[in-house]
């Protein structure tokens, strides 16, 4: 995906609040770990397996241990250059589920009322049902957070393009001295045809991440691309 690209995803799933986008790039690459939905493992992201799952409620909790913390600087890719801020993304799984947890240092969020803001997004780009396809439809699976607009969490959805129905997500988390903390947990397989499937786990599946400062003028840190694989 072009930098422009990145920079640019305000528009249909993010519509409103602290968003948290999650995508997958769906190109499988020769050589590579991955045969389907998935990238290069350049820049790899341990999700570590384990038996007991944690709670989704916004604290780092002792199972979170297990975890390997990936530190992913996130750059504007305009003036002035360099890294503008770093997220902290940790995942685990067990037999039927994925969990993450992000966490970024920002200033007290301005108080927008009801107004939703999008915050942070994790996303995911899916593969070509057939050659040509990406030119009629952008073929993304999100996962999206909505923020309350003073630092709380609204509510977290699972959002694709094309669009299919889907519940909300478990989520918890928000804004807290000086810091953006966020667990949330999908399903590795779920019923929406247009989602990413994480149905292998000896592939790898590349995303980017990227959080929304809402600055007239000014492009949104995002990060180089990565590649989520499965940890034994």
């Amino acid at each position: 995906m072009r930098q422009s690209e990145r920079r640019s995803i305000r528009g249909p799933l993010a519509v409103g609040g602290l968003v948290l986008i999650a995508l997958l790039w769906a190109h499988a690459l020769q050589g590579q770990v991955s045969t389907g939905a998935a990238g290069s493992v350049a820049n790899p992201f341990v999700a570590q397996k384990v038996t007991c799952a944690p709670t989704v409620d916004g604290e780092l909790e002792p199972v979170w241990k297990a975890a390997p913390l990936a530190r992913i600087p996130l750059d504007r890719h305009s003036d002035p250059a360099g890294m503008a801020l770093q997220v902290e993304l940790r995942a685990l799984y067990d037999e039927h589920t994925l969990f993450f947890f992000a966490a970024w240092e920002e200033d007290a969020p301005a108080f927008s009322g009801s107004n939703f803001r999008n915050r942070f997004v994790i996303h995911f780009d899916q593969e070509e049902p057939w050659p040509g396809a990406r030119d009629f439809a952008c073929l993304v699976a999100c996962h999206t957070a909505f923020s309350d607009g003073s630092g709380g969490l609204a509510h977290m959805l699972a959002e694709t393009i094309p669009q299919a129905a889907s519940g909300p997500l478990p989520a918890a988390g928000g804004w807290s001295d000086g810091q953006w903390r966020l667990e949330w947990s999908r399903p590795l397989v779920n019923d929406n045809l247009f989602d990413v499937q994480f149905d292998d786990l000896d592939a790898s599946y590349r995303f980017f991440v990227k959080v929304f400062e809402w600055v007239e003028g000014r492009a949104d840190p995002v990060s180089e691309d990565l590649a989520l694989v499965f940890g034994g």
